[in-house]
């Protein structure tokens, strides 16, 4: 466990000590978001924003929770209001929080920024580097910021490379700041990975450069001198601390961390003497420092200086030094334990408790710790303690005394959980066990995950395996254990697609001679193949062709079936998946009979064969009464019904959808969502708003609610004729889509397209126009996921546009406008340049450029 973490604020940095990064900048949401003018005047809001800047989050978050009580959900402030208490949450450690408000947020690159640091505090380091990629290069401002990002996220996972080209890249920024901290920590670094020489020629660099300021000198001077101690040059050491005392006597920070940076080069020199005096058999004379006193110095530091930030480095120090064999400093550290210093003590109660850890005092161990628990419970050094204390009790099976302490934690964190899964699993509670290290693997970082997934699949497989029982939870050894957990792992990560799983199954596969386990990991090699986006479909064939040749068991030979039918699918072809889809349910050994009948029906409806979809499904409860997918199953017959278009199957449907509409089935709204559907296409428009109204009155997911509106808009179109009065209703359903949040452009599409039609038929034709514009304004490209879709609407509005125009013969605009359709890349370009040409030959219209704009008229 990392226990001292002192670098860059909410991107700390793990294993340096410069004070001067301790509080680096970061960027902030006000800083990219154009607040509205009633947000800016908002006293609640400028409260906030103050608070953030002085680093005050909790009473920023205060202010913003009152603010947004003072706003509609629906109200466009509600996004940035969101987006700043977000960031509230994230400043104030609560990431959790934060990610639950910006989950509810429409994309954007500072959203994606915040997301990421988030992640980053959760140690989801994996997840965190997929969100700040989302970051749009092009964004300047927030660039730099993301280089300062993936320098943390390097040093946290021990890549150099990652790390070093992050701070060279912040070299160049704009950001004064940043690049000046980017240079500091890129010295850092490469004294750190033994860079030495690089890390003496960016030393130089530095102290040439124009922008090292008066506060920064004295940091390059510890920075020399850490570098000195890295050489073994430690006369050198002792000058640089010499002058920072003379130079610096009046910086409190620069003195404290040259006095721990002094400590450190005698320790490192007296174990140097120790060394050659083990390999010559001679003690050198030639002392450069005062050797054997680095103890002793960092034990004054401790006793003069008990509200220091350095207490933590100056304490692990002393731990690295084994200089708590010495009976002074152990009676310094009794001394410290008992004080009252908030700073001093928590770390003195960790370092004591280590001593008792180390000769088995227990009791004075746990003792030490619930005092630590009750004077400061939030205290890292506590909960560190804590978790040391109970991480070796339950190594020696003292689950007793683990059990109180574990009770007496303050919260409920993945470290606590996993102890909680040892304690359980030593316990022989194997359920218990894999229920608890399940949790600490969705709650904790990557590394405590790595480490809960392993004990979780161990707990798993012990669940299952009564003869081995009583071994030692720390000692499965055998082939046959590791060789089986190793495959529980892959068997984990693959149901969960994890990335490279594909790799690993495939390596796995490659060196397992055993068909006992090799067998299982080419299903789901198969399986996670074409499970992937976009498939691997060679891989899948391959792996199925290869399984056909071995021996399966009948579970195995099921999930082969079920493969072969999957593989097809994937390609679609539909025919060659039906065959094999009825080739299995031909098979006396597949059990699964019910599943492949769903399945056959399924493939059947998705080739256009809706009649023979109907029926598969339609007897299908009767032939499967026990089974859990009768509903599926007749839902999908309701809609293979609908699809034959025929009177007597649309009655078949709607009685079919009015069965499903029982509150207690999963489809109750789907079914009356669809009965209502099939009402409108019978023509039966009443019935189907009535329907719609009393669905509206239930409970409905946000999707289900625009259906419902979208479906009644078009049942008083149909029920309107030219009633006015009835297309007004229409409108205000369209309308209340429209005012929906966050919709996507397909809802905002349809209900702008059926909006306009009513319009249409009222007669107000500007305002029809209008709402085709605003489809208009978003021109689709041919990359686009939704391409298709976007040009139907496109053109659909494009087209509409045209004829109202030629209706007003407003043949300029009409012109104006097909040529932009013209312009497009879409499928129905050439259609709309052909229109143009009409109305040029038509209207003799022969200047390049029409003389009037589109929206004016006639």
């Amino acid at each position: 466990m990392k226990l001292f973490c002192t670098l860059l604020s909410s991107l700390t940095i793990v294993g340096s000590s410069w004070g001067i990064f301790q509080t680096a900048p970061s960027i902030q949401m006000s800083e990219q978001l154009s607040l509205p003018s009633d947000l800016k005047s908002n006293k609640q809001i400028q409260q906030g924003l103050k608070a953030l800047k002085d680093q005050l989050p909790l009473i920023a978050i205060s202010h913003f929770q009152e603010a947004r009580k003072k706003v509609k959900e629906q109200d466009n402030n509600m996004v940035y209001l969101d987006l700043l208490l977000a960031e509230s949450f994230i400043r104030a450690k609560e990431p959790q929080k934060g990610l639950d408000v910006l989950a509810t947020l429409p994309p954007s690159d500072i959203l994606d920024y915040w997301k990421a640091i988030a992640l980053l505090q959760q140690g989801k380091y994996v997840a965190s580097m997929e969100a700040i990629n989302q970051i749009s290069a092009e964004n300047n401002e927030l660039q730099p910021y993301v280089y300062l990002f993936q320098a943390k996220l390097g040093r946290e996972l021990n890549d150099s490379a990652l790390l070093l080209n992050a701070l060279k890249n912040l070299f160049k920024s704009e950001n004064s700041q940043l690049s000046s901290l980017s240079q500091f920590l890129y010295i850092d670094t490469l004294i750190e990975i033994k860079q030495l020489d690089e890390a003496q020629r960016a030393i130089d660099e530095l102290r040439q450069s124009p922008h090292l300021t008066e506060a920064l000198k004295p940091y390059l001077d510890l920075m020399e001198m850490k570098k000195n101690i890295s050489q073994g040059q430690y006369g050198k050491v002792l000058e640089k601390s010499q002058y920072i005392r003379t130079q610096y006597a009046q910086n409190k920070p620069v003195m404290e961390l040259g006095e721990i940076l002094l400590a450190q080069a005698e320790m490192d020199e007296e174990k140097q003497q120790q060394a050659d005096v083990e390999k010559l058999g001679q003690e050198d004379q030639a002392n450069t420092l005062d050797a054997g006193k680095a103890d002793d110095r960092l034990a004054n530091f401790i006793s003069s200086s008990p509200d220091s930030p350095y207490l933590a480095q100056a304490f692990l120090l002393l731990e690295k030094e084994s200089a708590f064999n010495d009976p002074l400093i152990y009676e310094k550290l009794v001394t410290w334990s008992k004080s009252k210093e908030k700073h001093r003590q928590p770390w003195a109660l960790l370092a004591l408790g280590k001593i008792y850890l180390v000769k088995n005092e227990w009791a004075n161990a746990v003792k030490l710790a619930q005092t630590a628990l009750k004077n400061y419970p939030q205290h890292q050094a506590s909960q560190a303690l804590v978790l040391q204390v109970i991480n070796l009790l339950l190594n020696e099976r003292h689950t007793k005394e683990a059990g109180e302490l574990i009770a007496l934690y303050p919260k409920k964190d993945p470290n606590i959980l996993f102890q909680q899964g040892r304690e359980a699993f030593i316990k022989q509670d194997y359920a218990l066990a894999t229920k608890l290290f399940q949790e600490a693997q969705q709650m904790g970082n990557d590394h405590l995950s790595q480490a809960s997934l392993f004990n979780k699949n161990l707990s798993a497989l012990w669940a299952g395996a009564k003869e081995i029982q009583e071994a030692s939870p720390l000692e499965a050894t055998s082939t046959k254990e590791k060789r089986a957990l190793e495959y529980e792992q892959l068997h984990y990560a693959a149901k969960r697609l994890n990335p490279g799983i594909i790799d690993q199954l495939k390596a796995f596969t490659e060196k397992t001679d055993s068909t006992f386990y090799r067998v299982p990991a080419l299903l789901d090699l198969a399986e996670v193949a074409l499970s992937v986006s976009p498939p691997e479909l060679q891989t899948a064939k391959k792996t199925i062709q290869e399984l056909n040749q071995l021996d399966l068991n009948t579970k195995e030979a099921e999930r082969l079936i079920t493969l072969e039918i999957l593989l097809p699918e994937a390609l679609q072809l539909w025919p060659e998946a039906i065959a094999a889809c009825r080739k299995a349910i031909d098979n006396e050994a597949h059990n699964n009979k019910d599943l492949l009948s769903l399945k056959l029906g399924e493939l059947l409806y998705r080739n256009g064969n809706f009649n023979e979809a109907l029926l598969v499904l339609q007897p299908f409860p009767d032939q499967f009464p026990n089974s859990s997918y009768k509903q599926s199953a007749l839902f999908l017959a309701g809609k293979a019904a609908q699809q034959c278009k025929t009177s007597a199957t649309l009655e078949k449907a709607l009685d079919i959808f009015n069965r499903l509409s029982d509150a207690s089935s999963p489809f109750s709204h789907a079914a009356q969502l669809e009965a209502a559907s099939i009402l409108l296409e019978m023509g039966q428009s009443q019935e189907s708003i009535d329907k719609l109204n009393q669905l509206m009155k239930q409970n409905l997911s946000h999707y289900d609610k625009l259906m419902a509106l979208s479906i009644q808009a078009d049942a008083w179109i149909q029920e309107a004729n030219e009633d006015k009065i009835k297309l007004q209703q229409a409108v205000k359903l369209c309308t209340e889509i429209l005012d929906s949040p966050n919709i996507g452009l397909a809802w905002k599409f349809k209900a702008l397209s059926q909006r306009a039609q009513c319009y249409e038929r009222i007669g107000d034709i500007s305002a029809a126009l209008n709402d085709y514009a605003n489809i208009l304004s978003h021109t689709p490209t041919n990359d686009g996921q939704n391409r298709r879709r976007d040009w139907y609407w496109f053109y659909n509005a494009g087209f509409s546009s045209l004829r109202l125009m030629e209706l007003q013969e407003d043949w300029n605009s009409a012109l104006a406008l097909a040529e932009k359709l013209a312009q497009t890349s879409g499928p129905r370009a050439r259609e709309a340049s052909n229109y143009a040409r009409r109305i040029r030959l038509e209207h003799f219209i022969w200047s390049d450029t029409p003389q009037t704009t589109p929206s004016q008229n006639k």
